[in-house]
């Protein structure tokens, strides 16, 4: 996470969720998919309440992330075939 305005989005996230009981678990998946593949499997086993996900390497990974029932918002990311609401 060396990008600032990932670091600015994980501590607004972090502190956003621990004012309201949730704890955060953050996974740098650094473009490769094995390693996102492994945390988004991380996170459901652990049965993380939702997802906040960026830049995700593959389709496969977002594939996977879009399989999961759990609530997800992507950061700096559209979608074509996905409802979603885009903010600037």
């Amino acid at each position: 996470m060396s990008n600032p305005f990932f670091t600015q989005v994980a501590r607004g996230v972090e502190d956003t969720a621990m004012a309201h009981g949730y704890h955060i678990m953050i996974g740098n998946g650094a473009m490769n998919e094995h390693k996102e593949l492994n945390y988004l499997a991380t996170f459901k086993a652990n049965h993380c309440s939702g997802i906040i996900a960026s830049q995700l390497s593959t389709e496969h990974a977002f594939e996977q992330l879009q399989s999961d029932e759990r609530p997800h918002v992507l950061i700096d990311r559209v979608t074509k075939d996905d409802f979603c609401v885009e903010a600037n």
